[in-house]
């Protein structure tokens, strides 16, 4: 299991004079707002190329630098599902960001079938 971390991990590159971008929290009774902010994160911190093959110019990346992106998202995601959430990446090897976080969309999202049942409950 991953060690939990704290809740206000902030990305050095991402600090500017009086400003300092925190690392959003994850909870699931919001987590469009949780989604948009961490996708928001992870592309300033320049790894969002890892979960989104087309961002942050990810063709163009080394592979020594796809495996670091790799692991820092997976860490900011890990980071930001905070001690109470934590084990949901409990299943998944350091560096699979993209897995962790399809895994958190599935957890949140509802399938179309679902969605009908709500809507007709």
């Amino acid at each position: 299991m991953n060690p939990p971390a704290p809740a206000n991990v902030t990305a050095p590159e991402l600090e500017q004079p009086g400003l300092t971008t925190t690392l959003p929290k994850y909870h699931p009774e919001d987590y469009h707002t949780w989604k948009f902010k961490m996708h928001s994160f992870l592309n300033h911190a320049k790894c969002y190329g890892s979960i989104d093959l087309k961002a942050n110019d990810w063709a163009n990346r080394s592979a020594k630098e796809k495996d670091e992106q790799r692991a820092s998202a997976f860490h900011y995601l890990v980071a930001s599902l905070g001690s109470d959430h934590d084990y949901i990446a409990s299943d998944f090897e350091v560096g699979k960001a993209k897995e962790l976080w399809d895994e958190i969309e599935k957890i949140n999202t509802l399938t179309d079938t679902e969605q009908r049942m709500n809507l007709s409950a």
